[in-house]
């Protein structure tokens, strides 16, 4: 069985990443590498892509994409946290209107600088940030660029209560979405935090092909491969078929010298109807960049 590319599960509020990434682990077997693709807070829900195998070499990429969240303000209150399992350490008496925060929504739309919360997972000194605001050591993170591609009330104006309202941003990678209330909220001259988080998609994958880990570790792996993905899924690279010969020189580190098409700085490389090395495009040809060799067509050499 090749055990290796992508299997998307739901993950529920409560649950850390890194333990579905064991219990996937477990059931894949010890050998195989796991890893997931964006974290969730604990206190979120979503879809979360768990890589394994040499899929695990195809998260930097999977990063890249853009993610939709939906998620709720609570106006009025701040959190040390920027959540609702946070200290309240703010309080405000404005209570923004429906229309207010329509107008203002759009101006977070496309390029800025977003700080984030001490309760993240940045690091700082080779640790996340969290690790420190749990030892008392609050630091003066510095902003980092984000795009903000769409943004979109869900709540409708006639079920607004002015206490809390739903969002939908489709956001690059990197986003902080409990600062993105947290800033919107100091637009709107009140304070906020999010007590609802939702991730509805990461780059290809979206809510539509995600499935509970309980349903898929209850089969054999070979029983659940309608729920497992190839590892260069969704991947915007064209693909190039590549002979034997060819292909074992890339699993070799050489370059291959061709008359390519067209530009892309990456090229998905497959030799019977596999994938076997995403490869750098040059002026010249391929250059190797992610190998995956398989030895049973190294030896026919």
């Amino acid at each position: 069985m090749n055990l290796h590319g992508w299997l998307v599960v739901w993950k529920q509020p409560g649950i850390v990443c890194t333990r579905i990434d064991r219990r996937v682990k477990r059931w894949l077997g010890c050998s195989v590498k796991v890893g997931h693709a964006g974290t969730l807070d604990p206190f979120a829900e979503g879809i979360l892509p768990i890589a394994f195998g040499w899929g695990t070499r195809m998260i930097p990429f999977l990063l890249d994409f853009p993610k939709m969240y939906q998620f709720t303000c609570v106006w009025g209150r701040a959190t040390d946290t920027q959540d609702l399992t946070g200290t309240i350490i703010r309080e405000s008496s404005v209570r923004p209107s429906y229309e207010a925060v329509a107008q203002v929504l759009p101006k977070f739309l496309g390029v800025s600088f977003q700080k984030p919360c001490m309760y993240s997972a940045v690091k700082i000194n080779g640790k996340p940030a969290y690790t420190w605001a749990r030892k008392g050591k609050i630091l003066d993170l510095p902003p980092r660029p984000i795009v903000i591609h769409t943004a979109r009330l869900i709540t409708e104006a006639s079920a607004y209560d002015g206490h809390s309202i739903e969002i939908e941003i489709l956001c690059s990678s990197g986003t902080y979405v409990r600062a993105f209330a947290g800033d919107l909220a100091e637009a709107l001259g009140t304070l906020a935090y999010v007590s609802k988080l939702t991730r509805v998609s990461v780059g290809p994958f979206s809510s539509t092909e995600a499935v509970n880990v309980d349903t898929v570790t209850e089969l054999c792996p070979q029983d659940a491969q309608q729920w497992m993905y190839p590892m260069d899924y969704g991947l915007k690279f064209p693909e190039i078929d590549l002979t034997q010969e060819q292909t074992v020189r890339l699993w070799n580190g050489l370059p291959l010298y061709l008359d390519l098409p067209f530009f892309s700085e990456f090229w998905v490389c497959k030799y019977q109807k596999k994938m076997i090395c995403l490869a750098k495009g040059e002026a010249y040809g391929l250059v190797p960049y992610r190998c995956f060799v398989d030895s049973r067509v190294k030896k026919q050499t």
